[in-house]
């Protein structure tokens, strides 16, 4: 399972998403992956708070990064999300956040 931060999800939380849609993390090309708007899918592990679901990530992806945890980063161009190994102090929750 994909950890998520909770400053990511407060940053995945300020994206728009047109009624129907939810943000996905998919595979763009051999090298990368990125967000994108789609339907959610049967078998996605959900990153959801208060009831919104935040990010929707196809099982594959899920299981393939299992231990990844996605953090937000502040950037000369502003705040990205990123990847990086999970560390022995984060202790994920039920939903999958970490601190």
């Amino acid at each position: 399972m994909i950890q998520v931060t909770e400053s990511a999800a407060d940053l995945l939380a300020t994206l728009d998403r047109p009624a129907g849609r939810v943000v996905r993390l998919e595979q763009i090309d051999e090298q990368r992956l990125g967000l994108v708007l789609g339907e959610a899918r049967e078998g996605d592990q959900v990153v959801e708070r208060e009831g919104q679901d935040l990010l929707h990530i196809p099982a594959e992806i899920s299981a393939a990064l299992d231990g990844v945890v996605i953090d937000k980063t502040d950037t000369p161009s502003g705040p990205r999300l990123r990847f990086r190994a999970q560390t022995d102090e984060e202790e994920p929750g039920p939903d999958g956040a970490v601190p």
